[in-house]
């Protein structure tokens, strides 16, 4: 079953430990509105949908259902690592990702 923008909202919602009135006052939205958007009821408009996933730190497309990838690639810190990364060569991607994946384990 394919995740909707409410599905993905509600998810992100919880696993930030947020009340849907506080997130719909970050949002700058009522408490309806919001639950409305959980419900799949009503979808926010496109810049809506940008501030909820600033919010969040997540792109649109995460929201959207078009990737599962959960990070907002306008991130300044998700930027830098990825042109450090690209810089790289071989040996030293695969050094990193080898140890990303032993802290990844601790």
């Amino acid at each position: 079953m394919q995740r909707t923008i409410g599905g993905a909202l509600r998810a992100l919602r919880l696993q930030n430990k947020l009340s849907v009135k506080e997130i719909a006052d970050r949002c700058h939205i009522s408490k309806q509105a919001w639950s409305n958007y959980e419900h799949d009821t009503r979808h926010p408009d496109v810049d809506k949908l940008d501030d909820i996933a600033r919010q969040f730190n997540v792109s649109l497309d995460y929201l959207t259902g078009a990737t599962n990838l959960g990070y907002d690639p306008r991130d300044p810190e998700f930027k830098e690592l990825m042109g450090n990364f690209l810089d790289m060569d071989n040996a030293q991607k695969k050094a990193l990702l080898n140890a990303a994946n032993k802290l990844r384990r601790k």
